[in-house]
């Protein structure tokens, strides 16, 4: 499905997904340090850094890029939510001030991006139904 050639572009796709995440979670970590924000937000902060960094290492890529994806297609239906009842701002990078209006298009891509590195990662469908090696 994808040549030798755009594996740079597709690690480059699920490195910066990574990125993402670890930086959103980073940018969290003041404000749950001072108590600006609930504790219970210390599980998402780790599951973004965990998943940020295991996206960024590389390491089994195939789960990595799948939780990216369902992760990212969470908070793209939570940020359409915020937008259809025009909720102004959300916490989504922590400190930084962040709109859902500019949030859900980020996480659409994200979830694009998860499903590329995703999709390269598994073997092509005649593979699978023939049982030949590519």
């Amino acid at each position: 499905m994808f040549s030798k050639g755009t594996a740079w572009l597709i690690d480059s796709a699920r490195t910066s997904v990574g990125l993402l995440l670890a930086l959103a979670a980073v940018f969290k970590l003041p404000q749950l340090l001072t108590g600006a924000i609930s504790p219970s937000w210390w599980v998402l902060v780790g599951v973004e850094l965990g998943l940020g960094t295991w996206l960024v290492l590389g390491v089994a890529v195939v789960c990595a890029s799948a939780l990216a994806a369902m992760l990212f297609t969470a908070f793209s239906l939570i940020n359409a939510f915020f937008l259809w009842h025009q909720v102004p701002r959300c916490a989504c990078l922590g400190l930084l001030p962040a709109s859902p209006a500019w949030m859900l298009p980020i996480d659409l891509a994200a979830l694009a991006f998860s499903l590329l590195a995703l999709a390269a990662q598994l073997p092509r469908r005649s593979t699978l139904l023939l049982g030949r090696k590519t």
